[in-house]
């Protein structure tokens, strides 16, 4: 009987901790072997997802090792979550929080995202916003307002009238233009918003400079308001390129490029569905032909930006929606 009280006393104090808590096998010098996921002596504890650490040290030849909630964050035991600090975020707190979550006015994206040849050790972690047309600030929570010309200035810094900018768009087919083919032209307004014109047919409507200014005058929200088109030369069936001069008060100064488009597409959801050039030799250049010398400032400089509103609240004197009109006095 005595023995026996010995042989039951022995086993229980081999038992391993909690008996490994059913997340784990006991071993030798009992000790709890723990399945993935599970640790502590009694195999008790969840582990927490690991990530590459914030914290770089040179190890092994590797700045950052893996780490538990990436060193940012502590792990939850019970349930094996991280609760990451302030500013991180992610199941291994392995990505930094976007300001106000872009305040709903813009993406949160990494630096491989937002640069795809980017691949530094941090190119999925660090995310930063990209606004929303309309918007910017490191939150996107401040609204752009209209870009306009000082209208107290007439001439540059060398003392020369103000003049527009005029660009020049060539496209050259080797093997010639034939019926059918189309381009269209895309630009970027003062929002920073990409519009893209309606087809346009080079045979039939290229010749028509009309043609080409209403397709351009046409585009959204008064995104080009006036321009003026001048056909190069005569168009043959090789060579088309014209002038496209802003002249309008409202797109002063130095514009960004237009971008032809020649490729075609003509799949579903295509917008908008053009067919292209069909010589695969065609090249497209567009370049700045006279550079705009007037200003492009934020409310003219002759006024402040309401950021909340997108509005410029005109110093006395000035009107229009950027202050870029004088107040007539009588």
């Amino acid at each position: 009987m005595i023995a026996l009280f010995f042989v039951v006393l022995s086993v229980a104090n081999a038992a391993c901790p909690l008996l490994c808590s059913g997340h784990g096998s006991c071993g030798a010098n009992d000790k709890c072997h723990c399945y993935p996921n599970f640790q502590g002596t009694g195999c008790d504890e969840r582990s927490c997802p690991f990530e590459l650490s914030w914290n770089g040290h040179p190890v092994d030849g590797q700045s950052h090792k893996y780490a538990e909630c990436s060193n940012k964050g502590d792990c939850d035991r019970e349930i094996g979550m991280c609760n990451c600090f302030e500013g991180f975020t992610g199941e291994a707190c392995h990505r930094m929080r976007c300001p106000n979550d872009c305040s709903g006015k813009g993406q949160c994206l990494t630096l491989a995202d937002i640069d795809s040849l980017y691949n530094g050790w941090d190119a999925e972690k660090i995310q930063s916003c990209v606004c929303d047309a309309g918007y910017f600030g490191a939150d996107c929570g401040k609204r752009i307002c209209k870009l306009g010309d000082d209208p107290h200035s007439l001439y540059d810094s060398d003392g020369l009238l103000e003049v527009n900018q005029i660009q020049k768009i060539s496209i050259a087919a080797p093997n010639g233009f034939v019926v059918g083919d189309e381009i269209v032209i895309s630009y970027i307004d003062w929002r920073k918003q990409l519009w893209t014109t309606r087809a346009i047919k080079v045979h039939e409507d290229w010749y028509s400079s009309n043609y080409v200014m209403e397709t351009l005058i046409a585009l959204p929200q008064r995104s080009i308001p006036e321009v003026k088109i001048t056909t190069i030369g005569n168009p043959s069936n090789i060579l088309l390129e014209f002038l496209v001069e802003f002249t309008s008060d409202e797109t002063p100064g130095e514009q960004p490029i237009l971008v032809v488009g020649s490729v075609g597409c003509q799949l579903h959801g295509c917008q908008p569905v053009y067919v292209g050039i069909g010589d695969t030799d065609a090249t497209v250049t567009v370049t700045t032909n006279q550079v705009g010398t007037s200003e492009r400032i934020e409310c003219s400089g002759r006024g402040k930006c309401d950021y909340e509103l997108g509005t410029c609240v005109c110093s006395d004197g000035n009107r229009g929606e950027a202050c870029e009109k004088l107040t007539m006095v009588f």
